[in-house]
Formats: structure tokens, sequence, C-alpha cells
């Protein structure tokens, strides 16, 4: 699947999602609510597999919280940056009603928030 073609798939997947020009990656800023459910299909989707986290950043926006994921899909070789924000920056949180892997990657990511506004 070229790029293209894994945009729209995304785009499908989560139709509000917003698309980010870059260069080097594909990149979407997903909603709060939708991210949780939406990360598992990108895992268990055949077509998707994206089984690899290469990176975890939190990033201070002033205005908002985001959390960015750089995913990789190790059986199809392809790679992707997922944002997922938050304007609450006292209690900033995204959907924690998961399993115990996505609620660890949840936790971290909030510690890097923490760390960085502390």
């Amino acid at each position: 699947m070229d790029n293209a073609a894994l945009k729209e798939r995304i785009l499908g997947l989560v139709p509000d999602a917003e698309f980010q020009e870059n260069k080097q990656f594909l990149t979407f800023v997903i909603p709060p609510a939708k991210f949780h459910d939406f990360a598992l299909r990108l895992k268990a989707e055949d077509d998707l597999k994206f089984d690899y986290l290469f990176c975890l950043s939190g990033v201070d926006m002033v205005k908002f919280l985001e959390v960015v994921y750089h995913l990789e899909s190790t059986t199809h070789k392809h790679q992707l940056v997922l944002k997922v924000r938050t304007e609450d920056r006292i209690n900033g949180a995204v959907d924690r009603s998961s399993s115990k892997r996505a609620g660890s990657v949840i936790r971290f990511a909030k510690i890097m928030l923490m760390k960085l506004t502390s």
C-alpha cells in the first residue's frame, strides 16, 4: 500500500481525523474519544498491522498537550504518526477504557506530559 492509499484507509477508519502535511511521515491528529479503538484496529487489521511503536513523545503546545506516536508495520513496512491532544492541561487524558498494555502506554505518555509541564 502506498502513502496515498494508506492516507485514504486511515481517513476511512476515522473520518474526523485531521491529516497534517509532513514530508517524512503520514501524520494524523486523532480525536481523543476515538483513539483507543482506532489504535487497536491499526494493529489488528490485516492490511495495516501496525505493531511497532518506535517513538513516543509528549509535547506542550501552550494551548494543548499532545502525545505523538510514531508507528511502523513490520509486516508491510509502512510508517505513520498519530497525535492525540487534550486542551485540559490540568487533568488531560485520552481514552483509558482499554487493555493493560494500552493503559501502560497512556500512563507512560502522561508521565512524559507531566515532566514537560512541571
